[in-house]
């Protein structure tokens, strides 16, 4: 339990740092350029994730995975191995990318002009960066360098927030550019703080002077095995959530686009200070976890761990939304309200899922997590779809995202009972339950409000209390000392 805790809080804390950064990076850009600037970014940012995904062959947990569960001599070869692939993959990328430019950006945003071509061909220069940061970043989160590289991936918002003001400015003169400036210029600074601290701690020893020659075909195969269902599930979704964007823009522009993307953007924005305070120890440890008990014990303490702290967390958003909204970008947003009270729910059922399903993936069963993978996107397509070109409404697309993690939850619940003979604990359950009560009647009281009003307090205490009483005593005492000792250091 320790070593859960001490590994999410510092990931933790860097999320939550990256995540304030962030927030400048958007208001700052949201004020400036607006929605339909804030949309254009929007789109480039989906055709570059498209692109990295590629190159690498959403590769990231395979790397993780296949670092953390290999010793000695395997790891080397499967090291050097992997770095070769994912050179091959990025050039390929960068290739299509350039020569398909005009189709790409067609089927985008419906527009092939030379601006916008441009553009597309310039994201080569992220991709390149994105594909070497990725590579370098596994290599860290496999061999559990957490903090350093919780500090690394800090640097890179910080430079994002600090080139957001004379970015926006820029584009606002129409140097369109300067966006592929804005994406590459972090990653330069990561790629290199990542390289010098691998080098340091000797990982890169597989490219030393025999390098042209380290290539071992077994390692490709086992990072294939895990790579290939990972690229194509990542394709599929950034596929799916690109054409989703463009029947948004065919349907109400660059502004519709921009309010669209101001409610995913928040709703995965919080979900993922959870999930990476949790994944970047949760995976290698758990894919290095062979015996029936230990498995047990961890899926129970992380289970109860994120139930513990995303009642509060969910539940503040649920509330604080119309605030949240317009601190983060304007009230031209507050459209996007009514997307966001759907996902919001979702996202509750989405970090619970998340953590079960996890298994699917350490023991490599890419079977099981390759269905529900398309099984989710799709379904969310259709929906999506229907929401759109058939009845005229964007809130379609928050409902699709909760009602398809209820079925989600709903299965790996099942799996994870009958692969590993694992079942949530009776008393994680409880606190469950009644989290996701109070997420329920804080969503349906405020479902409409686009202020925030004195209830917000009596929701925020419900959900603290709630958590509060989850811990043990022994644990509510420790977290009372060290919350003295914090504040007693500070005077």
């Amino acid at each position: 339990m320790r070593e859960i805790l001490k590994a999410a809080s510092k990931t933790g804390g860097a999320a939550i740092i990256s995540m304030i950064l962030s927030v400048i990076t958007i208001k700052v850009m949201a004020i400036i350029l607006g929605p339909g600037g804030t949309g254009l970014y929007a789109v480039l940012t989906q055709i570059y994730t498209t692109a990295l995904a590629l190159a690498v062959f959403s590769g990231g947990s395979a790397l993780v995975q296949g670092i953390a569960s290999r010793e000695e001599e395997e790891r080397v070869q499967y090291l050097a191995t992997t770095w070769w692939l994912v050179a091959a993959g990025t050039t390929i990328a960068c290739a299509i990318l350039i020569a398909f430019a005009p189709q790409i950006t067609y089927l985008v945003t419906g527009k092939s002009d030379a601006l916008t071509i441009g553009m597309a061909r310039w994201l080569a220069l992220p991709v390149g960066l994105g594909a070497v940061y990725i590579y370098l970043s596994s290599m860290m989160n496999g061999f559990r360098d957490i903090g350093r590289l919780a500090s690394i991936r800090v640097s890179g918002t910080a430079v994002t927030a600090a080139l957001a003001y004379p970015v926006a400015l820029g584009v606002k003169k129409e140097h369109f550019l300067a966006f592929i400036w804005l994406i590459s210029v972090p990653l330069m600074v990561q790629v290199i703080l990542s390289f010098w601290s691998a080098l340091k701690a000797g990982w890169l020893h597989p490219f030393s002077i025999k390098a042209n020659r380290a290539f071992h075909g077994h390692a490709a195969r086992q990072f294939f095995s895990i790579a290939i269902t990972m690229l194509i599930t990542g394709q599929i979704s950034s596929i799916v959530f690109t054409f989703i964007n463009s029947l948004v823009v065919q349907h109400s522009g660059l502004v519709g686009a921009g309010v669209f993307n101001a409610a995913w953007s928040l709703s995965m924005q919080y979900v993922m200070l959870i999930l990476t305070s949790f994944s970047t120890y949760f995976l290698p440890v758990l894919s290095g976890t062979k015996e029936q008990e230990a498995r047990t014990i961890l899926l129970s303490n992380v289970s109860r761990l994120t139930t513990i702290v995303m009642i509060p967390l969910v539940t503040a958003i649920i509330v604080l939304k119309p605030m949240i909204m317009t601190a983060l970008y304007s009230a031209e947003y507050s459209q996007s309200l009514t997307i966001l009270r759907w996902m919001l729910i979702g996202d509750y059922l989405k970090i619970s899922s998340w953590v079960i399903a996890m298994p699917a993936l350490a023991y490599a069963d890419m079977k099981t997590f390759f269905w529900t993978e398309i099984a989710w996107y799709l379904g969310f397509l259709a929906l999506s779809f229907l929401s759109i070109s058939v009845y005229s409404s964007l809130q379609g697309i928050g409902m699709a995202f909760g009602v398809l993690y209820v079925f989600n939850l709903a299965y790996y619940s099942w799996y994870v009972w009958k692969r590993y003979n694992f079942v949530i604990p009776k008393q994680t359950a409880k606190v469950w339950l009644i989290g996701f009560s109070i997420v329920i009647a804080s969503s349906i009281y405020n479902w409409n409000r686009v202020t925030v009003d004195g209830s917000a307090i009596l929701w925020l205490g419900a959900a603290f209390i709630t958590s509060w009483f989850a811990l043990t005593n022994g644990e509510r005492v420790k977290l009372g000392a060290m919350v003295k000792s914090k504040a007693g250091g500070s005077k």
